[in-house]
């Protein structure tokens, strides 16, 4: 089999591109990985505008408009954190599984959005979860386990935040009321 290899991107990089959509969406993020051999590995893809091989993507990349490609060099510790500021929540935690399915684990370092303190993806939890309009829902913060802990109610089982809870209490303020 013949390794297919970058000459367009540099080693070691995490690419997000806009990709195709799904039904009722123009376009979304989508995602590739190139090695630290220059190999490409597909992190996914979707709509007319996903690329599943090497050359669609660095064809894409040539014809690019500002805005349709971030790169990050995910050897640079500076990427560690700026991925995780970067891209969407639900995107980080797909992207950070496919690398790590692919042989490529990578300790992105995102910020609690409660304590604001930095702490390995392995210790991230999605919060927040919304509607982007249509059916689709995402999360829009990461926290950490502890204040996952700490801002958990005791009673009804809720992640509810700092705000969210009973002053001196375990239980948040809505099952304190009851």
């Amino acid at each position: 089999m013949t390794k297919t290899i970058s000459k367009v991107f540099e080693p070691n990089t995490l690419v997000q591109y806009k990709g195709g959509g799904y039904e009722g969406c123009f376009w979304e993020w989508n995602y590739a990985f190139i090695t630290p051999d220059s190999e490409f590995v597909n992190l996914g893809c979707s709509g007319s505008a996903g690329c599943d091989t090497l050359e669609k993507l660095e064809d894409y990349y040539q014809r690019k408009r500002d805005g349709d490609f971030y790169l990050y060099d995910l050897g640079d510790k500076k990427s560690l954190t700026e991925v995780p500021d970067e891209i969407n929540v639900d995107h980080l935690f797909g992207v950070t599984g496919q690398l790590e399915k692919a042989g490529y684990p990578t300790d992105f370092q995102p910020q609690c959005s409660e304590c604001e303190s930095r702490f390995s993806i392995e210790l991230a939890m999605p919060s927040a979860l919304a509607g982007d309009g249509g059916i689709h829902m995402s999360h829009r913060e990461i926290i950490c386990k502890e204040c996952q802990g700490s801002y958990t109610c005791c009673d009804c089982g809720e992640y509810v935040g700092s705000d969210g809870m009973a002053k001196g209490s375990r239980s948040c303020k809505y099952c304190e009321e009851e």
